[in-house]
């Protein structure tokens, strides 16, 4: 319980950014540049290595970022009004 406190911890450095390994409201999670990459159940957030994961944010990139649902909820104008694509095709 008190390995927790430990957290968040740097890593290193990967493409110039620091790499670092965190636990938040969804689960433990990498942090580099901004963007953050789930850990699978599997991993230790207090065992986890630079290296992977180094593998996790190319995997995370790509696959991609936005999910097929993201992208429904894009929204578009029509005349003056602005509507969801969701609303449009009812989806």
């Amino acid at each position: 319980m008190l390995e927790l406190f430990k957290l968040p911890r740097t890593l290193g450095e990967y493409e110039g950014k620091t790499v670092s390994v965190g636990i938040g409201r969804f689960g433990p999670y990498v942090l580099h540049n901004k963007v953050y990459v789930s850990l699978p159940k599997t991993m230790d957030p207090m065992e986890i290595t630079l290296e992977e994961a180094e593998q996790l944010i190319l995997e995370k990139r790509t696959k991609g970022s936005r999910t097929p649902h993201q992208e429904v909820r894009r929204r578009t104008r029509i005349g003056n009004s602005e509507w969801s694509l969701r609303t449009i095709y009812s989806i």
